[in-house]
């Protein structure tokens, strides 16, 4: 890539990042001030309150790993179409259909948690059994 192609595309990248970063300043100073119009408003209703005491609440950012129901339905459409599978193999299963990196491992033990528990509360409405390590559904 020559410099005529490559400098204009970063200088493009730089100002595309400076914007975002203005406006991210811009709605960081608009939550600290509403921040203190609240604390002065809780002052106000109770002198002794200590706003600061308050910790942040966690958000998730509404991110899910899958949506709601999605493990359930591709278990068992896994389970029809290919048979008996272990906790693992469907695990990488999930993994391949959901376009995840299955050489992550901090990934791979999240997503095969999550696998089991499903697995578990389908065993537990009835449709599916286990037999030693394999998973099938339900007779």
């Amino acid at each position: 890539m020559s410099d005529r192609t490559a400098l204009p595309a970063l200088e493009r990248k730089r100002a595309e990042l400076a914007s975002e970063l203005t406006e991210v300043e811009a709605r960081a100073h608009w939550l600290r001030e509403t921040i203190e119009h609240l604390d002065a408003t809780m002052l106000v209703f109770q002198p002794g309150v200590n706003p600061k005491a308050i910790r942040p609440q966690v958000r998730s950012n509404g991110y899910r790993l899958f949506k709601f129901g999605y493990l359930s339905r591709f278990i068992l459409g896994t389970l029809r179409e290919r048979g008996p599978l272990d906790t693992d193999a469907m695990t990488l299963a999930v993994m391949h259909d959901a376009g995840l990196n299955a050489g992550d491992d901090l990934v791979r033990s999240s997503v095969r948690r999550r696998v089991a528990y499903a697995l578990r509360d389908q065993r537990q409405n009835g449709r599916l059994a286990q037999t030693g390590r394999l998973w099938r559904l339900a007779e």
